[in-house]
Parts: C-alpha cells; sequence; structure tokens
C-alpha cells in the first residue's frame, strides 16, 4: 500500500492511494494495482491539522495574558496541558498542579463560581457529554460570563473561552480553553 501526490496531464495535483496485489493465471504471476484519488481525504487532513496547530497557537499566546489555559483531551478524560498566570489579580489556582482529569478541573472550578444559576449553566454547558454533543453539532467555538471567586475573596468577572477541534491522529475530541478577568484591560 502506498499513498503519493501525482501531477496529472492538466498540471493538477491527485493524492493517490495505491494497493498492489498478485494473482496466477495459467501458472503466470500478475501484479495488479489499484488506485484511489484521496485528494479529498488529504485536503481534509491537512485543514483538521492547521485548525488543531491554530488552536495551539492560540492556547500558546493566550497563555501570558489569561488567567488560566488549559488543552484537554475530552475523549480520554485527561488534561495534557495547562497554565496558571500568577498575578496580584487572581493566583493560579491550587487544583491545577500535578495530573488532574477534566472532570475534576470542571468541579473544582464550579467551586469557586458564587452564583448558583452560574454555576448550574457552566454544570450544564461544561460537561464533557454537552461538550461533546456540541462538537458532533459542528460547535467550534463558544464563550460564556461568569462571576469568580479568587482564593483571597475577591470576585471577578471573568470569561471562558472555549474551541473544540479533533486531534489530527485520532478519532480524540481536544478542548482548548481559556479564562480571562472581563474588567482587567490588561488582561
Amino acid at each position: 500500500h502506498l499513498v503519493y501526490r501525482i501531477i496529472t496531464k492538466a498540471k493538477t495535483y491527485l493524492w493517490v492511494s495505491v494497493n498492489f496485489n498478485t494473482f496466477s493465471l495459467d501458472g503466470t504471476r500478475y501484479l495488479y494495482g489499484v488506485y484511489t484519488d484521496i485528494s479529498d481525504l488529504k485536503q481534509q487532513e491537512q485543514l483538521l491539522t492547521e485548525q488543531y496547530n491554530t488552536a495551539q497557537q492560540l492556547l500558546d499566546a493566550f497563555s501570558e495574558k489569561y488567567l488560566l489555559s488549559a488543552r484537554v483531551d475530552l475523549t480520554a478524560n485527561s488534561v495534557e496541558r495547562s497554565k496558571g498566570v500568577q498575578s496580584a489579580i487572581v493566583p493560579a489556582p491550587p487544583w491545577l498542579l500535578g495530573k488532574i482529569s477534566y472532570d475534576d478541573i470542571l468541579q473544582q472550578f464550579l467551586q469557586q463560581l458564587p452564583d448558583d444559576r452560574e454555576r448550574e449553566e457552566f454544570s450544564r454547558i461544561g460537561s464533557r457529554a454537552a461538550l461533546l454533543q456540541a462538537y458532533a453539532r459542528g460547535t467550534r467555538d463558544m464563550s460564556q460570563e461568569c462571576r469568580y471567586l479568587t482564593a483571597d475573596g475577591e470576585i471577578l468577572w471573568i470569561r471562558c473561552y472555549i474551541t473544540l477541534s479533533r486531534r489530527p491522529d485520532s478519532e480524540n475530541i481536544i478542548l482548548l480553553f481559556a479564562l480571562r478577568a472581563s474588567n482587567d484591560e490588561q488582561l
């Protein structure tokens, strides 16, 4: 099985997959190949990789300006990377330290929301099941604003930005999220 790019007579490129096999007929062995145009598949794969890389670049850029940013494998329920920004306004939440599941992060985050309605809303839309369903429906980006209780008892308005994408090398759905203080122009 081979995959390669060819140039057509019309000077355009095609990606093809070629599968070879042999057969015997009247004592003679023959080799045959089946060519399949996989250009659309390659184009989708490239687009998916570009989307994933763009989202990762945004996460890297946001990590300097945001209170918290993380990449989560929703399918595996694991936090792959997280970064909390230490600042006088909001110290990095202690629950970021060490390996932790997305479900654990969500529960810890919900505990920091002083308003019951906001906690209920985030619980509803932020669960792994709800996010996976949103991805299946075609939702890729969303944001939500709420009040957040800091470790020193201060209440801040924050906005949570969420981007959903599929990992290019698997079927796993990845969540990139960042929290930003809404009332602080420097962030």
